[in-house]
């Protein structure tokens, strides 16, 4: 029974990457977290350089901030992209100007 569900879950898999819209979402996918991890590589170096504190509480916290910028901004830029591709999803080109469609295709 696992296999089974293994080999289909596979499957759709494959079937779902041959998809352009998959690979679209992917890259960009991908994208994002490329620019949410240099983002909080320089902002990691900028708290750095201006924290220079003798309290152990604030140092603890700043590191605590450091390991979570990452995920914390690949949320928030995911999130970003997803409100204004939801958005834009609804908006389509109708002769010479842009309409709202009230169904999809």
């Amino acid at each position: 029974m696992p296999n089974r569900f293994l080999a289909q879950l596979t499957a759709r898999l494959s079937h779902d990457f041959g998809e352009p819209e998959v690979i679209w979402q992917v890259a960009v996918l991908i994208g994002l977290l490329v620019v949410a991890w240099f983002c909080a590589r320089v902002l990691r170096k900028k708290l750095d350089a201006r924290r220079q504190s003798r309290f152990e509480a604030v140092h603890f916290g700043a590191e605590s901030l450091n390991k979570a910028l990452f995920p914390l901004l690949g949320t928030v830029f995911v999130t970003i992209v997803q409100v204004r591709l939801r958005r834009s999803s609804t908006r389509r080109f109708c002769g010479s100007r842009w309409c709202r469609c009230s169904a999809s295709p």
